[in-house]
């Protein structure tokens, strides 16, 4: 057991010296993107929120008038977070930075140990496979990029070619390509598309290669396996994902928002993808254009014994293709074979950013440097430390000639290269029991330098931004609920999410369609929105009220004929189509007594006199209320109609309409109801069911006798 241990052991201590400024002092943090600090962050402390109170993170009310949140691919649905949000502590209300930077260290150790349990299957030594480990997890796209629903979704890559390859050597092919999948799906399950999906045609081409190497088709099998148990892993956020892409609109960089028929025009592709000078970065710190591909000359010149030495192992063919495939897909703009995957292949366009198949290349090098390692071990190393010193000779004349040229921009970045090929170059010449050891400190002290973690607290910093309005926040607070706010587009960030309030905006890659297609910025539309409140310096509109001032000159304005959040009509209009009810809204129809519908209206009855609604609860996917109704009539409710959302009227089941386009409404008889609406939805619970389902079946054939055979010959 000790000795199991050991190498998960190593990795931790390595892990916590590399992030040593997040893990070691209070002084940094690794927030320092504004899409981690305005729309990352606040959907953490969201999130953190709803599992404080034991609720899964279902639908968010906090932005665009309510959204369904684990749809919109925000990471609710990956395991590596949930013990942050149910164990995590909150300082002031808030979740603690120096926790995100804990959750930040230990998922990159995951990704290290996964990376070692991948070398040491494969045979490899325990040194290489904690080189391996450090290659991975510190270097290349995994050690850094900052999105946590990307770097969570690519830890699980070893895992997947771990069991992918004891299928091809015929070690128990079905339990193994089932956990492969499980892996596969575990990626699908972190909050972003690309990284998975990118992962899942690796898989395919994977096993694509591997028949025609064998000239065996029968073994494609194995791979529709794997797909099917990445797919069935997947669910819980696969499903959910696809009914609100069918449902939204999204911002991709295009010149106009896209919905779910619309394909991601290949210029976008180009502008998210890597150029040929971009691939300097692989040894050159600081570059790399869209995507970090440093590994460092310890790396490369690990790989190049491998390949010198090892090519007849099947593992070698593999990572090699994996990493050539990745680099190649990444140079989307050059590369033929892109270009007709994008035409030719539904949804591949949907990725838009090629450049992060680079994530592949990052992977795949790792552990064909740890071959190279143990196959350096067994060789002369004479004449690849003369190599070393050759290469490192040169850097250093680029770098002078550049200094002599008078372009300094490069130079650095050239000595420093120089200077670790020299390193390399003198451990490789010393060899004994060190020299391992000291190519993962040279290694180590290579990809550092391309880490970056920002001072804070810092009052200049983007992070301190979200702690700017707290005296906004609080007096909304102390304000009566429901209500909803407008937040000025100076404040960049979620300030719903942070700050718990429901607001109307946020940031964000999409929105329901049916919101964006009202008349949102016109006056009656926000009326009928309930948009009580607006932060902001000045006043937007005529008639808003001054309620609050804070410091920084930030002001809490009321707008005076705001609609409340519900309320009742006893006349209903049908209308031919969404265009024509944005149209007679916009047309300022009287939206306090008449509601329109597309479809065929309910009955209701007119009648006169004073009727109450009493708001009971106010959760994030459940509200209740109570309705004192004169006639027979409509309850509208000002949130974002969207499936899954039930009612039931005093207990018994009642349909929701889609009222005004956009929003809700509800039947109600003459007397007093509850009414009370909850957010679940097939789509929830079919994504559930085959999740439960894809892990509970990988498990069960990991762990029974079941698909076992007799291994193949690796090679």
């Amino acid at each position: 057991m000790r000795h199991k241990l050991f190498g998960p052991v190593v990795l931790l201590l390595l892990s916590i010296a590399f992030h040593w400024r997040i893990a070691l002092t209070d002084q940094f943090t690794w927030l320092n993107d504004s899409d981690q600090v305005n729309m990352v962050l606040p959907r953490f402390q969201f999130m953190a929120g709803e599992w404080r109170h034991m609720r899964f993170p279902l639908w968010d009310p906090h932005q665009w008038n309510g959204q369904p949140f684990l749809a919109q691919w925000t990471g609710a649905a990956m395991p590596l977070n949930w013990p942050l949000f149910v164990f995590g502590g909150f300082h002031e209300g808030k979740i603690r930075i120096d926790l995100m930077n804990w959750y930040f260290i230990l998922v990159h150790w995951l990704g290290a140990v996964f990376c070692y349990a991948l070398c040491r299957d494969l045979g490899r030594s325990r040194g290489a496979a904690i080189l391996a480990g450090v290659i991975f997890a510190f270097g290349g796209y995994l050690g850094n990029t900052d999105w946590p629903e990307v770097f969570t979704g690519c830890v699980w890559i070893p895992l997947v070619y771990l069991y992918l390859l004891r299928t091809a050597r015929g070690e128990r092919p079905l339990a193994s390509a089932a956990m492969s999948g499980l892996f596969c799906g575990m990626s699908w399950l972190a909050g972003h598309h690309q990284a998975p999906f990118y992962l899942t045609v690796s898989v395919i081409f994977t096993w694509i290669g591997i028949a025609i190497s064998r000239r065996d088709p029968w073994l494609l099998r194995q791979g529709v396996i794997t797909v099917v148990f990445a797919a069935l892993a997947g669910g819980l956020q696969i499903v959910p994902g696809q009914e609100y892409g069918k449902l939204a609109i999204r911002w991709a960089g295009a010149p106009n928002p896209l919905g779910w028929r619309d394909m991601v025009p290949f210029a976008v592709h180009v502008n998210y993808s890597m150029q040929p000078p971009d691939l300097f970065g692989i040894v050159l710190p600081h570059m790399g254009g869209h995507v970090p591909t440093l590994v460092g000359v310890v790396a490369l010149i690990a790989i190049a014994a491998a390949l010198h030495g090892v090519w007849h192992e099947l593992a070698v063919r593999v990572f090699l293709g994996v990493a050539v495939g990745g680099l190649m897909f990444s140079l989307a703009e050059f590369n033929l074979f892109y270009g007709v995957f994008y035409a030719l292949f539904p949804g591949f366009e949907k990725a838009r950013v090629p450049a992060r198949t680079a994530m592949l290349w990052s992977f795949a090098v790792a552990p064909l440097a740890a071959y190279g390692i143990d196959r350096l071990r067994e060789i002369d190393r004479s004449s690849w430390a003369s190599w070393a010193i050759r290469a490192g000779a040169v850097m250093f004349a680029g770098a002078f000639a550049l200094l002599a040229a008078g372009k300094p921009d490069f130079v650095g970045r050239l000595a420093s290269a120089g200077m670790f090929l020299l390193g390399t170059a003198g451990l490789l010449a010393g060899g004994g029991r060190w020299m391992v050891p000291g190519l993962i400190a040279l290694s180590m002290i290579e990809l550092y330098q391309n880490r970056i973690f920002l001072p804070w607290p810092n009052p200049d910093g983007l992070l301190a931004r979200l702690w700017h309005h707290n005296e906004v926040a609080a007096f909304l607070k102390t304000q009566p609920r429901p209500f909803r706010v407008e937040v000025s587009e100076e404040i960049q960030y979620n300030f719903g999410d942070w700050h718990q309030l429901d607001a109307f905006g946020g940031f964000g890659a999409g929105v329901t369609e049916n919101i964006v297609r009202t008349d949102w910025p016109g006056d009656n539309t926000r009326r009928m929105l309930g948009i009580t409140y607006l932060i902001a310096k000045k006043p937007a509109r005529d008639g808003q009220q001054e309620v609050f001032a804070a410091p920084g000159g930030w002001k809490v304005y009321r707008n005076p004929n705001a609609m409340p959040r519900a309320w009742m009509v006893h006349e209903i209009a049908q209308l031919a189509d969404n265009v024509k009810i944005r149209d007679a809204i916009v047309g300022n129809a009287d939206i306090s007594r008449l509601a329109f519908m597309t479809g065929t209206p309910p009955v209701v009855q007119k009648c006169e006199g004073p009727e109450e609604i009493t708001w009971r609860e106010m959760r994030a996917a459940r509200i209740r209320f109570e309705v004192s109704a004169k006639c027979t009539g409509l309850v509208v409710v000002s949130d974002t109609w969207y499936p899954g959302w039930t009612a039931t009227v005093d207990g018994k089941s009642a349909p929701i309409l889609e009222v005004n386009g956009a929003i809700r409404g509800v039947v109600v008889e003459a007397g007093k109801h509850v009414v009370e609406m909850k957010f679940r939805g097939s789509a929830f619970y079919a994504g559930l069911s085959m999740t439960l389902l894809g892990v509970a079946a990988a498990l069960w054939l990991n762990f029974s006798r079941s698909g076992a055979s007799t291994p193949r010959n690796p090679s």
